[in-house]
């Protein structure tokens, strides 16, 4: 096993610093196999959440683990830390390992997945905070991520998986949006970083996909809210991002949010014929917007575009058609529907467009 010199020097470090809280489990948990993800010939189905407080009620994990997804992706959030004591992170890591329906979810679905602001170490932090080596290694271990990842030898915790064969291909882009956040206030202030930016680039240019997920741990397209971080309030990062997928039109692009505490489906122009991009986005598993909110939230993204209780998001692959399609459910606490979407690639410009649901027979 080849392991790079960075990847051993950043280790070692961390290592050091974390050795305390590193320690065995009182009792064996099993751990994420994302080496499943090799083993799947095509993925069919896929659900994702975010903003997951570690030691409140999770009932989403049921209705989950019901879905027999192929693949589970975390969008941020996934435990509320917000510390800088190590010791306190890993304790909260190792409850949400030992909670029974993730414990499930480990045992028959591989999980992927980024980190959002409160489970890096604090509220809207970025470059700055001080534990982010520290912190790395703790997501590491909770993702169970090989030594010899080639994740680990990157600035950050950014990464993508191909899964399927020529004719149903899917490519994931997990970005990392805290370990190289600059403040927003400074001068063309960055949310990337200039060596994600290059990976990324590569990323779109090599890949023949059917459909690109692009996971963010915050909302790219929903309109900004006073209190929340949007790719909007980094402007020069928000249109370089889109310069790029304007370059390279990766075909089926969708965006996967979390962060806001509320399901929704937004979208914006993209300059190609009348084209539009969209984004998914789910969050809360156990935060929501609180109850005096929620009138608002509705009002503002509509009523028929939102939904401010506890929810995740699942996603299905329609391969049996001449053009394949997306179906993308917002999905509540019992795995009720809330909010449906079916999206399928333009032949013409390759983005994905909304096919109407009326006359549609569809399960749920």
């Amino acid at each position: 096993m080849k392991i790079s010199r960075r990847n051993f020097l950043v280790s070692l470090s961390s290592m050091a610093l974390t050795a305390p809280y590193l320690k065995a489990e009182a009792s064996p948990l099993y751990l994420n196999d994302v080496g499943k993800l090799d083993r799947l010939g095509r993925i069919d189905s896929l659900c994702f959440g975010s903003c997951n407080q570690e030691d409140e009620a999770q009932p989403c994990w049921g209705p989950i683990n019901n879905l027999n997804p192929d693949l589970f992706m975390w969008l941020g959030d996934n435990i509320y830390a917000d510390t800088e004591n190590m010791d306190i992170m890993w304790r909260k890591y190792q409850r949400q390992l030992a909670i029974p329906g993730y414990q499930r979810l480990l045992r028959q679905t591989p999980i992927i997945g980024t980190w959002d602001d409160h489970d890096y170490g604090a509220n809207d932090s970025g470059a700055s905070y001080r534990m982010k080596e520290q912190s790395r290694e703790l997501f590491f271990r909770f993702m169970n991520e090989p030594q010899n990842s080639k994740r680990r030898d990157r600035p950050g915790i950014y990464n993508s998986h191909q899964i399927g064969s020529k004719h149903g291909k899917v490519k994931i882009i997990l970005f990392d949006l805290r370990y190289n956040k600059m403040d927003r206030k400074a001068p063309n202030a960055d949310i990337l970083g200039e060596e994600q930016w290059a990976w990324f680039e590569n990323e779109l240019a090599t890949s023949d996909a059917d459909f690109h997920l692009l996971g963010s741990s915050i909302s790219v397209l929903s309109s900004s809210l006073a209190t929340t971080e949007d790719w909007d309030k980094f402007p020069a990062s928000y249109n370089r991002l889109f310069s790029l997928l304007n370059k390279y039109n990766p075909r089926g692009t969708l965006f996967l949010a979390g962060d806001k505490h509320f399901g929704c489906f937004s979208s914006r122009p993209s300059g190609a014929r009348g084209q539009r991009y969209f984004e998914m986005m789910s969050s809360g598993l156990t935060r929501t917007v609180p109850g005096f909110y929620k009138p608002t939230v509705r009002k503002y993204y509509g009523a028929h575009k939102s939904f401010t209780e506890i929810n995740f998001g699942h996603i299905r692959f329609d391969w049996n058609r001449d053009v394949p399609r997306l179906i993308c459910d917002i999905r509540g606490r019992a795995g009720q529907l809330a909010l449906r979407r079916i999206f399928e690639p333009d032949d013409y410009t390759g983005l994905l467009r909304e096919v109407p649901q009326k006359g549609l027979e569809l399960l749920d």
